[in-house]
């Protein structure tokens, strides 16, 4: 549920303070002591600004919740350190100079915190974190680090459970996509680099380039750029709670492309059969139009109902946003298929997120394809069939300008032998183009399958 624009905030005076319940688990640091209620001024009568400081700050808080409740004692260290370092700056900011009555200049200190923060006494009260704290802000002693150090894991953990807390309060956060690529980005890293207990602060820029240039033959360019962009994210969430120091070793990182994003194998007639056979309806058909119209699954999932429209008595589907520029089009279909997809949509058969992230049909169809071919590897997806379209229309004797604006492929370099978009969109002719690649050999053995 949305909040209201004034959650967390009262107006006094003209101005805009953010009044803000304190988790349990956050009470006892220092910043809080102990108080359930948190207010700050948030120097502003602008209600829009204050808006945007006040989910800054929270989100901030948030992070020290979600780390709160993943290691507490890490958490009350880098509080005391921040502590003791504000003491030491501020003991720095009161040295003053006073003139003798002899006319000499003298610089008075004032007593330092080295006074106020003393190990044995916190020791004795049984304040480990403290204890540590001192010896590390005040006497330098660099071996309490480690202890308190957080691992790859527990940082990726503590950033997707920070941004799930956002949505859950109607903050503005991550998207899932993202999420789960900080979860297998970190999962993957840890075993590259020998395993979960890898310290973040530890991970050098050299590292992830290795680690990236590894998955080269697995992953396509696209996905190892989304691992690295997640942590990225992690990381820089782990620096706003000092958890981390030092400069994001993920940005940056040496990417070498390998070319095609991914290159996908077509799926056998046989291993359609089984597919076909195996899915549930919305599977099914999610795999039937796949393959006719040739769209990509973000493309095909992320139609409403005002994605159909007819123009000049043909039937177009229209895609308003896609992966490039091309992308964005509108296609025809048969009156029958077009009218199938279009109950499809307003059935709401393909439900998804706001976000439109379609990781969660892409990961079912997955494991329908495992079940049906007994593979799991990477060569063959969904996007297979958006390759097997196009061969169609290859076999079909459809010319290359001509299939490629139907599918949302550029036509740079191509030539317009037929001159059939000169002008334009000819949707009649496009329509022509689609009815003869269905009706070919090549794709009515497929389609066939649907009928059965």
């Amino acid at each position: 549920m949305r909040r209201r624009e004034t959650w967390a905030l009262q107006q006094k005076a003209n101005g805009w303070y953010l009044v803000w319940n304190v988790p349990k688990a956050i009470r006892g640091l220092p910043m809080f002591g102990g108080r359930r209620l948190y207010t700050k001024t948030l120097q502003t009568g602008d209600l829009k600004e204050a808006q945007r400081k006040r989910d800054l700050i929270i989100a901030n808080f948030e992070r020290l919740v979600a780390q709160a409740e993943e290691a507490p004692k890490r958490l009350r260290f880098n509080a005391y350190i921040e502590e003791i370092q504000q003491a030491i700056r501020e003991a720095g900011q009161r040295i003053e100079a006073v003139v003798l009555p002899d006319g000499q200049e003298v610089v008075v200190e004032p007593e330092g915190p080295h006074h106020a923060y003393d190990v044995e006494a916190a020791i004795a009260r049984g304040d480990e974190e403290l204890a540590d704290a001192i010896k590390l802000a005040i006497h330098g002693e660099q071996d309490v680090i480690d202890k308190y150090a957080i691992t790859l894991k527990e940082a990726s953990t503590a950033f997707i459970e920070s941004e799930k807390a956002k949505v859950a309060k109607g903050l503005k956060a991550a998207a899932p996509a993202t999420l789960s690529r900080a979860k297998h980005a970190a999962e993957s890293l840890g075993s590259f680099l020998g395993g979960q207990a890898v310290l973040l602060k530890d991970v050098e820029r050299r590292d992830v380039t290795l680690w990236l240039d590894s998955l080269a033959g697995s992953k396509s360019d696209s996905t190892r750029v989304g691992y690295l962009s997640a942590l990225s994210l992690v990381w820089e969430s782990c620096y706003l709670t000092r958890s981390v120091e030092g400069d994001n070793p993920f940005k940056s990182a040496g990417i070498k492309s390998t070319g095609d994003s991914q290159s996908y194998a077509p799926f056998t007639s046989e291993e359609m059969a089984q597919i076909v056979e195996k899915a549930p309806h919305d599977l099914r058909m999610l795999t039937k139009f796949g393959l006719i119209t040739g769209c990509r699954l973000s493309e095909i999932i992320g139609l409403q109902a005002d994605s159909f429209e007819v123009s000049q008595g043909v039937p177009l589907v229209r895609i308003k946003a896609g992966k490039t520029a091309n992308s964005i089009r509108a296609f025809p279909l048969p009156l029958s298929l077009w009218e199938e997809l279009r109950q499809c949509v307003v059935g709401n058969v393909w439900p998804v997120p706001k976000s439109k992230n379609p990781h969660g049909w892409s990961s079912k169809f997955g494991k329908l394809k495992e079940a049906a071919t007994g593979v799991r590897d990477r060569t063959k997806g969904f996007h297979s069939l958006r390759g097997m379209a196009i061969t169609a229309y290859q076999r079909a004797g459809i010319p290359e300008d001509v299939t490629a604006p139907i599918v949302g492929h550029g036509t740079k370099g191509l030539t317009m032998s037929y001159g059939l978009y000169s002008s334009g969109h000819d949707y009649s002719r496009q329509l022509e183009a689609v009815e003869t690649m269905l009706a070919s050999d090549y794709m009515s053995q497929f389609l066939e399958l649907f009928d059965k």
